[in-house]
C-alpha cells in the first residue's frame, strides 16, 4: 500500500515537474502545443468557473433560511431531550421510591413521653398531670 501511494505521488510530482518545463520552453521559443484543445480546455474551465460563481449567488440566498431550519431542528431536539430527560426522571423516583422504605410509611405513635405530653398540649388535650404542675 505504502508502494502504491508513494508511486502515485512520484508520478504526479514528475508530471508536475514536466508541465512546468514545457511552458518554459513555450515562452523561450514562442511554440504552442495543441493550440486548439488547450483553448477548448480553456473556454470549458471558464464556464465551470462561471457555473460555480452562480452556484455560490444561489447558495447566499438559501444558507439564512437553512440557518433558521437547523436553529428549529436544534430547538427540537433540545426540547425533546429534555423531555426524555424528564421522563427518566420520574421513573427514576418511582423506582427509588419503590426501593426505600417510605412507600409504605406510616406514623406510629412515639414513645417519648415528653413528645406525648407536647403533643398533647398543642391539640388543647390537658390531663390532670399538667395542669397539677402549672
Amino acid at each position: 500500500m505504502v508502494f502504491f501511494v508513494l508511486a502515485i505521488f512520484v508520478i504526479s510530482f514528475l508530471g508536475i515537474i514536466g508541465l512546468f518545463v514545457l511552458k518554459s520552453y513555450e515562452l523561450r521559443s514562442d511554440v504552442r502545443f495543441a493550440r486548439a484543445l488547450r483553448e477548448q480546455g480553456d473556454m470549458q474551465a471558464l464556464a465551470l468557473k462561471r457555473k460555480g460563481q452562480l452556484l455560490t449567488h444561489e447558495l447566499k440566498k438559501i444558507a439564512p433560511t437553512s440557518v433558521l431550519v437547523l436553529r428549529w431542528g436544534i430547538h427540537r431536539a433540545a426540547l425533546g431531550t429534555a423531555y426524555s430527560a424528564r421522563a427518566v426522571e420520574r421513573g427514576a423516583h418511582a423506582v427509588a421510591d419503590r426501593i426505600s422504605h417510605k412507600h409504605s410509611f406510616s406514623l406510629r405513635e412515639t414513645q417519648s413521653d415528653f413528645l406525648k405530653e407536647v403533643t398533647d398540649h398543642k391539640k388543647g388535650i390537658t390531663s390532670q398531670d399538667s395542669t397539677d404542675s402549672i
